[in-house]
């Protein structure tokens, strides 16, 4: 018997882990029973896994030769979207900005994103400025330790910087 590897990705279920008879059969109506598992189990994280015998098991018929299937779990997309901001020309720079997270998985948190690019600096002349956040955190909602199990990826927000004095809004 052969463990069948699988790939899914990080927050998706395992599902029940396949095999086939790679040599020999069964006779009649006689199958194995029991399950595969996963070592170590439970798999959630971010890596490969090795599918073992588990509990799966033939009668005393037969004798058992079986062969490790790999159980790979893969990074999935976490998103951290810039949001869009106003002030009024001749004020200071925000030195934070609003953001969402689009693609946790869990109750795994996101934190706030460590800088952003290009944050313009100083006085702002009015107009329009591309504010991408960057460099985002993110807890395991379990131990709140920081995890690999996201491809982070980010898109801009805008920071309008409307012209002042009179008949501006």
């Amino acid at each position: 018997i052969t463990a069948t590897s699988k790939t899914i990705n990080y927050g998706d279920a395992v599902g029940t882990l396949a095999y086939t008879v790679t040599a020999g059969s069964f006779v009649g109506n006689e199958t194995a029973t029991g399950a595969l598992t996963t070592s170590p189990a439970p798999a959630v994280n971010v890596s490969q896994y090795s599918i073992v015998q588990g509990t799966l098991n033939v009668s005393g018929n037969y004798l058992l030769s079986f062969v490790p299937g790999t159980l790979t779990i893969q990074q999935v997309n976490l998103t951290t979207k810039g949001g869009i901001y106003y002030i009024q020309e001749g004020s200071a720079t925000p030195t934070s900005f609003a953001f969402t997270y689009q693609g946790l998985k869990y109750s795994d948190k996101a934190g706030t994103p460590q800088d952003y690019v290009p944050l313009p600096t100083g006085t702002l002349a009015a107009g329009s400025y591309t504010v991408t956040p960057r460099n985002t955190t993110v807890l395991s909602g379990t131990n709140q330790t920081v995890t690999n199990n996201y491809n982070r990826l980010y898109e801009a927000g805008t920071l309008y910087v409307n012209p002042a004095g009179p008949g501006t809004k």
